[in-house]
């Protein structure tokens, strides 16, 4: 908690707040800021993003810390780990009074079907539900700065981490579009987007509702796997810039 608090005070002036409501929410990490431009850190894609949806409407950028943080930000942006981590203390102190998540249902079934594919990977149950529990307490948050800012979209620079899942899900519940963008170009084998698994028509609870791609064969590839459901899709929608 420590840690994650002491970066609002090292770069004071690019600190934004959620006093008011916004028409664009977008979510980046600080690994993304991989560009100097004007001598400030630029996240190459929710920054270059700021550019497109000015023109519509009004935007607050939100940030996570992943492997160090790059000052100064070029556009500011609000930090939420330190919200974050307090949500996830919160949780746990309630779990220790409250019923808390003990086990996968099917899990041992989910992991012989995984081998019966030819998909050999590891997964320890116990690690999972701790994962799953984090994504639960950290959708708290996202829950109450959704509902007081209210956004027509919600944009993450990218989805497969338990922060942007917990991002995902509050939207859901709350009826908010998301929307990833692709941070290059997919093919058909990319794991973390090219699903072969029967993906279940309802879709996915923390997946985005929307993929951003940059040019026709990336949107293909995501088609091939979103055409047979009613909630993710892909969006041809190319350069903005």
């Amino acid at each position: 908690y420590k840690s994650a608090k002491k970066h609002l005070f090292e770069d004071q002036s690019n600190n934004a707040n959620s006093n008011t409501p916004v028409d664009f929410l977008l979510y980046g990490i600080s690994a993304h800021r991989t560009l100097t431009v004007n001598n400030k850190y630029f996240n190459r894609i929710t920054d270059s993003f700021d550019y497109f949806l000015s023109e519509f409407g009004s935007i607050l950028h939100l940030e996570s810390v992943t492997d160090e943080m790059r000052f100064p930000r070029y556009n500011k942006s609000m930090l939420i780990d330190h919200l974050l981590v307090r949500e996830a203390f919160c949780r746990a102190v309630c779990n220790r009074v409250y019923k808390s998540i003990s086990s996968i249902e099917n899990f041992s079934e989910f992991s012989a079907y995984l081998n019966q594919r030819g998909i050999k990977i590891y997964l320890n149950e116990h690690l999972l539900v701790q994962r799953l529990e984090k994504i639960l307490a950290y959708s708290v948050f996202f829950k109450k700065i959704l509902r007081k800012l209210n956004p027509k979209l919600f944009f993450f620079d990218i989805y497969y981490h338990d922060k942007a899942m917990a991002g995902i899900l509050a939207a859901r519940e709350l009826n908010i579009p998301t929307i990833e963008i692709q941070h290059g170009v997919q093919g058909y084998n990319y794991i973390a987007d090219d699903k072969k698994l029967n993906f279940p028509e309802q879709g996915c609870r923390l997946f985005p509702y929307y993929f951003w791609l940059w040019d026709t064969d990336s949107f293909n590839a995501i088609n091939v796997w979103t055409k047979n459901n009613k909630i993710h899709k892909p969006l041809l929608g190319g350069n903005p810039l």
